[in-house]
């Protein structure tokens, strides 16, 4: 009876070790997967937020570079208004030459006028003037007094134009010099005028330059951060899948099958390449198949779904354990048509080709992950 006892006791005491050591290993892996969970949530809600900030950066973009367009535009017009301008001040130049070339010619005549004026008043004051009284005395006849009458008529008239001629020109000298100083204000008025405008353009268009280039830099920014949060959230899914299928059974599935029917097409390998929508050159962890819109993409292997859902990367995708450490990934699909925890064989329809997170058209992003770690998917297919 105390044997018996003693037994019981031994079974009890060796059931509890065995619970114990199963929730001491539950425990770590439930904690490891809460904390790679957090740390996705946190990448996905920290891209959601830059999709946001990226969005509105490029709304502001489109918003300036319209904005730009209208400035161009208008480059376009005031850059009019200035050659016309430019070429109202040449005329104006042209103008104010003429003038200094016929102020010049007045000069030199008013110079020539005002020597023969002095030489006739020098005559005059050496000779004396003729009187008409002088004129009728002196002549022989009246024919010869009518004569020399003309004679003296003509010497006054002449000393009256010369005189007239000289008050003449020195007035068309005033008036060219008030003409000329008229068009030089104005040529500098016009000059002003022009030179205002191209300032007003010069500051338009950098403002807008400047504005332009930090949203330029301000998108290279953003960008640079999705992409670490991009690979945040990679991680995170890996770590995940590898936490998931992390079990101690071996994959005995054989070659995997092509996960279409429709595309035997590789558009991009398992390589190092630039990101068709980030524009970073990194590894590509997969290889992308181009199929036809809305076309099957089929499990490559038996195994059960351990995440269908969405991802700011993947889009609409699908991992599938297979047993062994071995899980495959299909992203971009436009529809998934399995669930979480569900169980699917091989060749089965797991999803719809599609073109949903960072992708660029229609195709299956394949990827082979073997304990969380991508490998070349050509090394597993038949």
């Amino acid at each position: 009876m105390r044997n018996r006892k003693f037994v019981r006791v031994l079974a009890w005491i060796a059931l509890a070790a065995f619970v114990a050591v199963s929730l001491l290993s539950v425990i770590p892996f439930n904690v490891s997967a809460a904390s790679a969970k957090e740390r996705l949530q946190k990448a996905q809600q920290q891209q959601q937020e830059l999709n946001k900030k990226l969005n509105d950066n490029n709304a502001k973009k489109k918003q300036e570079q319209a904005n730009k367009a209208r400035i161009d535009k208008d480059v376009a017009a005031v850059q009019a208004e200035i050659d016309a301008l430019d070429a109202q001040i040449e005329e104006i130049n042209d103008r104010i030459e003429a003038k200094d070339a016929e102020l010049a010619a007045a000069h030199e005549l008013s110079s020539k006028q005002f020597e023969s004026y002095k030489k006739r008043v020098k005559l005059i004051v050496e000779k004396g003037s003729v009187t008409y009284l002088e004129v009728l005395i002196n002549a022989n006849s009246l024919e010869d007094f009518f004569t020399r009458m003309d004679v003296v008529e003509q010497i006054a008239a002449y000393d009256n134009n010369l005189l007239n001629e000289l008050k003449e020109n020195e007035q068309i000298i005033e008036a060219l010099k008030i003409e000329i100083e008229n068009e030089r204000a104005q040529v500098m008025d016009v000059m002003e005028q022009s030179m205002a405008k191209k300032r007003a353009l010069a500051e338009k268009k950098a403002a807008s330059q400047k504005i332009l280039d930090d949203l330029a830099a301000s998108e290279k920014e953003i960008t640079q951060e999705m992409r670490k949060a991009k690979e945040a959230e990679y991680e995170a899914q890996r770590e995940i899948a590898r936490l998931v299928s992390g079990d101690t059974s071996k994959y005995v599935g054989g070659k995997l099958l092509w996960p279409s029917t429709n595309s035997y097409r590789v558009t991009s390998p398992f390589s190092m390449r630039v990101h068709p929508t980030l524009g970073v050159y990194k590894q590509h962890t997969g290889m992308d198949i181009g199929a036809a819109y809305g076309t099957d993409v089929l499990a490559a292997a038996d195994g059960t779904v351990i995440i269908s859902g969405w991802n700011n990367a993947w889009g609409n995708y699908v991992v599938i354990n297979h047993g062994g450490g071995l899980t495959t990934l299909y992203a971009h699909n436009s529809k998934l048509i399995v669930s979480k925890g569900q169980r699917v064989t091989r060749g089965q329809v797991i999803a719809k080709v599609g073109s949903t997170g960072y992708s660029t058209g229609p195709h299956i992003h394949f990827e082979v992950q073997v304990n969380g770690s991508p490998v070349n998917p050509m090394s597993y297919l038949q």
